[in-house]
């Protein structure tokens, strides 16, 4: 076999590994699990709690005049309205009654989840 067809098939089988290898979508919390990591439920803030995980999830599409489905999550009246209306929740819970958020994104992680459900259960206060 001439050195050259050595190397292509050599490359073609690291090739095909590396393909059949490929990627997975999973979530944060099964992918980096954190045993010592406690979610804290007892002290759900907008300001500390709720508006940082918009920041962090929803903001980039959901923000200024051009939101994504004239849906406005950088303010606390926006994300309030959608807190009262069911589609905070609803949305990054992937509830059916709901479009998954974030979009083609994966869902963000239970503590978050659970945080979100808190404040709009408390009224969503602007605290």
């Amino acid at each position: 076999m001439p050195s050259s067809f050595k190397s292509f098939f050599i490359i073609s089988i690291l090739l095909t590994i590396v393909s059949l290898s490929g990627c997975y979508y999973d979530t944060e919390e099964t992918l980096y699990p954190t045993q010592n990591k406690t979610c804290d439920t007892t002290s759900v803030t907008y300001a500390g709690t709720i508006k940082p995980i918009m920041e962090q999830y929803c903001v980039g599409c959901h923000t200024g005049a051009a939101a994504s489905a004239g849906v406005e999550l950088s303010t606390y009246e926006g994300t309030k309205a959608s807190g009262l209306d069911g589609s905070l929740y609803g949305s990054v819970a992937y509830d059916q009654k709901w479009s998954k958020m974030p979009k083609g994104g994966n869902q963000i992680e239970s503590c978050a989840q659970a945080q979100i459900k808190i404040w709009v259960d408390a009224g969503c206060p602007n605290n």
